[in-house]
Formats: C-alpha cells, structure tokens, sequence
C-alpha cells in the first residue's frame, strides 16, 4: 500500500529544502496534490505549491493528482460562491483547465483523479466519461451514495484499472446509515474482490483514508491522508496504540492549559509513560521540548514527525499484504478514539 500525504509541511524560509527534509526525516515518498492549488485562477492557488509540485516530480517523488473538485464544491456550501450559474460557469472553467492540465502531466504523476465537482455517483460518471472522450484516464471515485453494486460493476465492465473510494468514514449507502461503518466498505470489496487470486480485480485507492483500522482491514493499493500536518498543527502527534488497530493523537504542545487535554497531554503523563514515549520521539531526531514547542519550528517537528509515523506503517504493511475477509468486522468492530 502506498501512502500519499496530502498538504503542505508549512516551514519557513525555503519551502524546497524543507519539503527535502520532509522526505529525508521522514521516509515519506508519496505525495497528493490538489489542482486547486495549482490552477492560477483558484481562489486557492498556491505558487509554493506549485514549486513544490515540480519538485516533487523532479526528484523521484510518487505524485497522486487530485482534481480540487472538493475544494469547489466547498466554496458553494459556504456560499463564496454567489448563486448555481456561477458555480456552473466556474466548475466548467475549472474543468477544462484540470483536464489540460492532466494531459501535461499524464506521464509524470502516478495518477490523477476525476472531476467529482459533486459526490454523486451520477454526476462522478458523467465527468470522467466527459474526460474519458478527451483520451484521458482518470481515477472514478464512488462516494457510496446510491447502489454500491451496480456502480462498481459499471466501472469494472468499462475495463477501468484503478478505482477510488470516499464516504467510508461516514458508512452511507443509500443516503442510511450503516450498522457499523465497515458495512459500506465491505460492500465495495465484495465487489472489487477475487476471490480466486485473493487479489482486488482493480487498483483500489481510498481517499481521505487515515484510520488505521480501515487501512488494516482493506487490500488498498494506495490511501491519502492530511492528519499528519493538521494534527501536528494543533500541538498533537500520532503514536500506534498499544493495540496496534488505531493511532493515539497525544498533544504535546505547550500552547493553552495543558490540564484541559487531560491524560491526552504528555505533560499529564505518569513518569513510567513519558519515560517509555521519549525514546520513540528522539528516535526521529527530535527532542520533546522541541516537539512541544508552539511556535512555527514546533509545528514543523510535530508534521514531521506524524509523518514518520505513515512513513514505517506504510512500510511494515507492504511486508504483509491485507487478504479481504469481510468477517472480521466482528473482530475489529468499535469505534476508534
């Protein structure tokens, strides 16, 4: 399984070197873009994002392109997008812009996703046949919300080779939710699953995908995740809980009352914890009052490190292949914290 990490490491002075750093401390060889950023006419676009996009792919950087379709349909949620007509008139601009785009760079990512502008399947379909008749080959992504079944088969009899996967966290089919939130998941890969050669009959990416459990659970081919730099963001990194089916967020940053985040903080700890965590953060080469520290160096220790965390899970998991077998939900049933 291939981890890609989405987002920006957000260090000052020289955004390339530190990005360098990213992947030398960390391990970290696969990075997730978004088009939103890198399309001149978003209101998101980025010139260091830009940069580093380039970099990436100069250096022998995994690139995963995603289309900022998300970041769209945000604008019109949160009403920065006046009425339907503009919305309409920009997620066309955007379109053409994105498959141009994808056309340039189709042989240096490892792959670019659709045009979801809205995640419904109906709509998902229509625009990757619309990027389909531009000789393009983009990623589906099925967001779960009308019959898993028969869209999945869809895509499979049109002979695609990667498939993406979202909502899974949410657990819907149907617009219902599930039992438990493995039900719309498991419901993908009875699909996707052969069972002959115990292999995914496609490539199967999950998006947004930063459970541990799920990740244990299910053949991905590949996953993306921005946990690692929102959550060192705000004071926290992640540690592998002792079960080994979940990430802990312990913060350690010394901004705020660190009362308020009870046993969650690491100034709260028992002696015998902090004296058997120090080891496992020094290990990446950083000291835990540099990793508490609040200020923008602080921030930069913490993303780093979370992503270290991906890095060796990533690693460890690509030595033991996940094999699909839908009962033991029962045995990895409960929800994280």
């Amino acid at each position: 399984m291939i981890l890609y990490l989405s987002g920006k490491l957000a260090a000052p002075g020289n955004v390339l070197k530190s990005e360098e750093n990213l992947w030398k401390i960390s391990g970290c060889q696969s990075r997730c873009w978004s088009f939103w950023e890198l399309w001149p006419e978003s209101p998101g676009y980025s010139k260091a994002t830009v940069q580093l996009f380039e970099h990436c792919i100069q250096h022998g950087i995994k690139v995963m392109l995603d289309s900022g379709a998300f970041s769209l349909q945000q604008q019109w949620i949160k009403h920065k997008i006046k009425d339907e007509k503009e919305f309409s008139l920009l997620s066309e601009k955007m379109f053409e812009a994105y498959c141009k785009f994808c056309d340039q760079w189709r042989k240096k990512v490892e792959f670019y996703v659709t045009f979801d502008y809205k995640p419904e399947a109906e709509i998902t379909q229509y625009m990757t046949e619309k990027m389909w008749k531009k000789g393009l080959d983009p990623v589906p992504v099925f967001h779960g919300d009308e019959n898993v079944e028969e869209r999945l088969r869809w895509y499979l009899k049109k002979g695609v080779s990667y498939l993406g996967i979202s909502g899974f966290r949410k657990g819907l089919i149907g617009q219902k939710r599930t039992s438990t939130r493995f039900d719309f998941t498991d419901s993908c890969f009875r699909v996707l699953w052969d069972t002959k050669t115990k292999r995914t009959k496609v490539k199967v990416h999950g998006f947004g995908c930063t459970e541990l459990l799920l990740m244990l659970r299910y053949p991905w081919t590949s996953v993306d995740s921005s946990t690692w730099t929102t959550t060192g963001f705000n004071g926290a990194i992640l540690l592998v809980h002792r079960n080994g089916t979940k990430f802990t967020r312990l913060y350690i940053s010394n901004h705020g009352n660190p009362v308020h985040r009870g046993k969650r903080h690491f100034s709260q700890l028992s002696t015998l914890a902090k004296d058997a965590i120090r080891p496992i953060l020094e290990e990446t080469g950083f000291s835990v009052e540099e990793l508490s520290d609040d200020t923008s160096k602080g921030h930069v220790a913490r993303k780093i490190f979370n992503a270290r965390v991906f890095a060796d899970f990533e690693k460890s998991l690509s030595k033991k292949p996940v094999v699909f077998t839908p009962f033991l939900n029962t045995l990895f049933g409960g929800e994280d914290s």
